[in-house]
């Protein structure tokens, strides 16, 4: 979220290819992916002050040396006290090199005990970037303890973005507004897969925003995706909209002919907050048990036809 805000603010495409260059590999690393950050830039330069878009980072640090770099560039220029040099003379040397990901492991896991032990003497020499770098050193951890969580992966993840949103929301103005773009199971409102998933933990757990939570899902038909394998990307056939009779026979005569086309799940006497009609299927996971839809998702855009994204070197 630094090195976006970063480039979101000045234009600099370097910043985003720095970004990107820790990125190959994952599903992020494509034109698409890189391209919505260049639009974003255009729409802030038309936007007034107060309506600019701004990056907020909630998830735990897969990208562990853009977190180390994001730690060494937050480095006041400040007399620095003694009892910490050693800690953060490692996190310089770290972020100069590419270190592995034990060695990355141990250094948060030796940052983020000697911050136990000596919080104060860190918060008076980061001062206001102390809060981001101790969060960022702890989601290196979480990281770490999500990828050896076993089958309690998701949980274990969404848990901790959770509770990370949670931690950054006091610090927002009141007035903001907040949209998050995520794999679609984030979104679920009401547990799937026996997981309670990021948008239902937020709107269960944080007071402030019980019932204003708005999921809305991403269904596609006779699209095609890139498939990421490794360090290889291949386009392959993508559906997920369920082949159900109030899909094909309502939903679909709406959406024919046009590229995206979003239903509204939570009307007036709508039978999917009524029941539980699945409108996904199960290349989307599982469905739900119990409930209804709108438990779940309250909005749904249908994707027809869409190209596969073309890896960044492309």
């Amino acid at each position: 979220a630094y090195f976006l805000n970063q480039y979101l603010e000045s234009g600099d495409t370097e910043i985003l290819n720095r970004m990107y260059s820790q990125l190959q590999g994952t599903n992020a690393w494509t034109k698409d992916h890189y391209g919505q950050w260049e639009l974003l830039y255009k729409l802030n330069q038309i936007l007034p002050e107060e309506r600019k878009i701004h990056v907020v980072g909630i998830d735990v640090e897969f990208q562990y040396l853009t977190a180390l770099a994001y730690m060494a560039e937050v480095l006041p220029d400040r007399e620095l006290p003694q009892e910490i040099r050693e800690p953060i003379a490692r996190i310089i040397k770290a972020s100069q090199s590419n270190p592995s990901l034990e060695d990355v492991e141990k250094l948060s896991r030796d940052i983020h005990q000697d911050i136990q032990e000596q919080e104060a003497l860190y918060d008076a020499y980061l001062g206001e970037a102390f809060f981001g770098f101790r969060l960022v050193n702890d989601n290196v951890l979480h990281m770490l303890e999500a990828n050896n969580s076993g089958a309690a992966f998701n949980q274990t993840r969404d848990l901790y973005i959770m509770n990370n949103f949670a931690e950054i929301y006091p610090t927002l103005t009141a007035e903001s507004s907040f949209y998050g773009q995520w794999g679609l199971k984030h979104i679920f409102q009401g547990e799937q897969e026996g997981i309670r998933w990021l948008s239902g933990l937020i709107d269960k757990q944080i007071p402030e925003l019980q019932g204003k939570v708005l999921s809305i899902g991403y269904a596609y038909e006779n699209c095609i995706a890139l498939l990421r394998m490794g360090m290889e990307y291949k386009p392959v056939r993508f559906d997920t909209l369920e082949d159900a009779p109030y899909i094909n026979h309502v939903w679909s005569p709406f959406a024919e002919g046009h590229p995206y086309t979003l239903f509204r799940l939570n009307g007036k006497n709508s039978p999917f907050a009524k029941q539980l009609l699945w409108p996904l299927n199960q290349e989307s996971g599982m469905p739900p048990l119990e409930g209804v839809t709108t438990d779940y998702i309250q909005y749904l855009v249908v994707i027809r036809d869409s190209p596969a994204s073309k890896p960044l070197n492309q």
